[in-house]
This record gives structure tokens, sequence and C-alpha cells, in this order.
């Protein structure tokens, strides 16, 4: 676990969306996290926007909206879905 920090959360959520809000600051309070970003888009409409932490805590720069990181592993929840594609369809045309 990490140090508990004094975090500035940053962003925005829409209407409804104040529970991913809470939880994202619940994350640094508990120690969790660092620094970290979340966006949630439906279509093109940005629901939440959230940033905050730290990016280095050798030389603590705060996370900024632009913060740039490594994803790693980004694409296996996908390709772990993309079998069951075929049955998804099959429950749609039988209903």
């Amino acid at each position: 676990m990490l140090a508990k920090l004094d975090v500035v959360v940053d962003g925005f959520v829409s209407p409804g969306f104040e529970p991913v809000r809470e939880a994202f600051e619940r994350s640094f309070a508990e120690g969790k996290e660092l620094g970290a970003a979340v966006s949630v888009y439906r279509g093109t409409e940005p629901l939440v926007d959230l940033w905050g932490g730290y990016s280095d805590m050798a030389a603590p720069r705060p996370w900024e909206r632009d913060t740039m990181v490594l994803v790693l592993s980004a694409t296996k929840g996908i390709a772990g879905l993309a079998p069951l594609r075929p049955c998804v369809a099959r429950t749609r045309t039988v209903s």
C-alpha cells in the first residue's frame, strides 16, 4: 500500500456519475493509488474525465490532464471477450 498523501482530484463528472468520482478519490485516500486518470465516454460525449495524484514521487509532480503513461496488457480483456461474440449474436436472433 502506498503512503497516504494529500491529493487533489481535478476534472468533471456528469450528473449521475458522482460515484465514479467518489471511488476515484477513495483510491487515493486509502493509499491504493499514487496517480491516475479515468475517462468515460458514451459515443463522443464525455461523461467522466478525472485525474489526480502524482506522476513521480522522486520529484513530486502533480498528475496533469495530459500526463502520458505506458499502458501494458490493455487488450487482454477485449481479446478474452471476443470468443463470446458468436454466442451473443445467436441469443439475439433466438429472442
